[in-house]
This record gives structure tokens, C-alpha cells and sequence, in this order.
């Protein structure tokens, strides 16, 4: 851990940026004076969490890489499942952090930001009855709204805490989906007029919805403990 911990700020430190060739095998022992072993070890640790790629064959070795929310999402589902966490608990969580959220993109989405959206909500309108079609773009938009806030811990949190929510299997019916579509225009439509009280105010009630629905519709599935072993984005819509 402490070679991972050198390695990851050498690399930080050094300005390599994702896609750049990290040093060869050789290099590094030399650098840091330790066995093969140690540094494979310290290196696929580094790997798993996004820092670096290792790449075989020709033209492989060590690349440098761009940690996302898919790691830290993974990572926060082995802590909260030992921590007994439930998906409930995921969703009261993001009840109190997504009105600040969207309040915060309302003040600094620009219209590069607006534009994604948009399309986002335009996407969700013609794929409701789709729901792999219409998950994609959801997630485009709440991602979106993410970036806008131009926080970094926000832009990987939101993202990392809705897939970790629906790790928990469930699948909104069609209604529900037409409902939290007409929400999210709401929320659109007060980041896109700048209006963060309107987009806090927005988001509030969707949140407070959502809540309630999931309870009434889903009543065994939110009761469950997150699992790292649910954590899968291979099983997202295609």
C-alpha cells in the first residue's frame, strides 16, 4: 500500500495524464527499490482503482488511467455492505444531498450543460416505453446535472449513489417513468432560468415522490443490505 501510495503520487505529480505509458517494470524496481512482486502487487491494486491500465501483448505495459464512479461506486458498495447499509438508506441519503446538488448546477450549468440535457430529457420522452433506452438517457441527464455543478466530489457521488441504488433491482413501471420524466423538466427548466431556489424546490418534491413510491412499490427490495456482489455494470441497459 505504501508503494501504491508513491506510485499514485509520482504519477499525479509528474503531470502524466490518462493514456500516458507509465514507466517500464524495470524502471520502477529501480525506482523504487522493491521486489517484482511487491510492485505487480501495488500495481493491480492501482488498477482496480482506476489509477492505471495494464495492458498485455504488443504495445502493452502500464498506461495511466482516470478513476470514474464506477470505482468508487464499487468501492462504496463493499464498505456500506459491511456496514449493513440498505438500499433505503442509499435513497434517504440521496434525498438530502440532491436538492443542494441541483441548486448548485442552477448556478453554474452553462449552455453547453443545458444543451445535454435537453437532449437527455428529449431521449427520455421517446424511449418510456423502453426502459434500457429510457434508462440510458436518464442517466445521461442526472449526470449532466452532476457535472454542472462543477464539483468534482458531486460529479462522481451522484452518479456512484443512483447506480448503487439500483443495485438493488428495481425497474420503475411505465407510469412511474412518465412521473419522474415531468419531474425532471421541472428541475430542468429551473437550472436552465438559473433559478437554484426553484431547483432545490423542484428536486425536493421529486426526491420526497420517489421516496414514497419505492416504499409502496417496492417494499421488500429496498429493505435489502447493499451487496458488492450486486454491483455489476455489466448488468446496466445496453
Amino acid at each position: 500500500m505504501h508503494l501504491a501510495r508513491d506510485i499514485a503520487q509520482e504519477i499525479y505529480d509528474s503531470g502524466m495524464k490518462p493514456g500516458d505509458r507509465y514507466r517500464s517494470e524495470a524502471e520502477a524496481l529501480a525506482l523504487h527499490g522493491v521486489s517484482r512482486g511487491a510492485l505487480r502487487e501495488a500495481l493491480r491494486f492501482l488498477q482496480i482503482q482506476g489509477v492505471i491500465k495494464i495492458k498485455s501483448g504488443p504495445g502493452g505495459g502500464t498506461y495511466v488511467g482516470k478513476p470514474n464512479w464506477e470505482e468508487l461506486a464499487s468501492t462504496l458498495a463493499l464498505v456500506l455492505q459491511f456496514s449493513g447499509a440498505t438500499i433505503e438508506s442509499l435513497m434517504i441519503a440521496r434525498s438530502a444531498l440532491e436538492p443542494g446538488l441541483v441548486a448548485l448546477a442552477a448556478r453554474h450549468a452553462t449552455a453547453d450543460d443545458c444543451d445535454l440535457m435537453a437532449r437527455a430529457i428529449e431521449d427520455m420522452g421517446v424511449a418510456i416505453g423502453d426502459y434500457p433506452a429510457y434508462y440510458r438517457a436518464y442517466s445521461r441527464f442526472w449526470n449532466a446535472v452532476a457535472d454542472a455543478t462543477r464539483n468534482p466530489l458531486l460529479e462522481m457521488l451522484a452518479p456512484a449513489l443512483r447506480r448503487l441504488t439500483r443495485s438493488g433491482g428495481m425497474v420503475p413501471d411505465e407510469p412511474y417513468r412518465v412521473r419522474a420524466l415531468k419531474h425532471a423538466r421541472s428541475v430542468f427548466d429551473a437550472i436552465r432560468d438559473r433559478d437554484a431556489e426553484g431547483a432545490r424546490r423542484a428536486m425536493a418534491e421529486l426526491v420526497e415522490g420517489y421516496l414514497h413510491d419505492m416504499r409502496a412499490l417496492f417494499s421488500n427490495e429496498i429493505v435489502r443490505t447493499v451487496s458488492f456482489a450486486d454491483f455489476d455494470p455489466e448488468l446496466d441497459p445496453r
